[in-house]
């Protein structure tokens, strides 16, 4: 089970002014409207439904989940999350656009490299 510390419902801190960073990804060679939609929505869903702030928007463009390696938006959100404190809270659609493999999802949430909570719209968690 993940850590519920870092997988968050949002409920009780909608309220709170947070800094939030939107994610995305998409896998395919024609996806790029999708992957626009998606953060779209993302940020529609903040600015309605939260007091929170998006700051600054990640997208990785036909990427796939499986490998951290070939997700480099989310590596530089990671990044910033623990470097620049750019952001309080990361927003996605589902988890599974961060991670689908169990190994990548117990390196964000196990060992320490996810620095803030995600929030995720949708609850879907895959682990392959």
């Amino acid at each position: 089970m993940l850590d519920q510390k870092f997988i968050v419902d949002g409920s009780d801190f909608k309220n709170l002014p947070l800094r939030s960073a939107i994610y995305a990804r998409t896998l395919g060679i024609d996806s790029m409207e999708m992957l626009t939609s998606r953060l779209d929505s993302i940020t529609k869903l903040v600015r309605e439904e939260t007091t929170w702030e998006p700051v600054v928007w990640y997208s990785d463009f036909n990427r796939s989940a499986r490998c951290l390696c070939e997700q480099f938006e989310l590596q530089e959100m990671l990044i910033d999350a623990s470097d620049s404190h750019a952001f309080d809270i990361i927003v996605v659609g589902r988890f599974s656009q961060m991670a689908r493999n169990s190994n990548i999802i117990d390196y964000l949430l196990e060992d320490g490299t996810l620095k803030v909570p995600v929030y995720c719209i949708e609850e879907d968690i895959i682990v392959t």
